[in-house]
């Protein structure tokens, strides 16, 4: 599914793609984005959508490239409905959002 790119960083618009895995999901993630990498960023769903991003439901790792891959422990139907946001580790802003369809 796309990310939307929500400020100027970066060249194009993220991706997520959800893999069922056991009773997890595998999370695959890119964000293009130049510059500094792994730590400046929070990748998390978030409860809510992209336009009412709520409280962190789960957290995902960062690798140091921008792409990440994680098994999570939340199963895909926990994950559906809420938004995936990708934000400044610094100061919270979303630069990156999709929201994960219900069904």
């Amino acid at each position: 599914m796309p990310l939307a790119k929500l400020t100027a960083v970066g060249s194009q618009d993220g991706n997520l793609t959800l893999l069922p895995e056991g009773g997890g999901t595998r999370a695959i993630v890119s964000f293009p984005v130049p510059g500094e990498q792994g730590a400046a960023y929070a990748v998390t769903f978030r409860e809510g959508t992209c336009a009412d991003p709520g409280a962190v439901a789960v957290e995902v790792p960062v690798d140091e490239d921008g792409v990440s891959q994680a098994v999570l422990d939340a199963g895909l139907d926990e994950l559906r409905g809420q938004a995936f946001v990708i934000a400044s580790a610094d100061d919270g802003t979303a630069l990156f959002c999709g929201d994960v369809p219900a069904a």
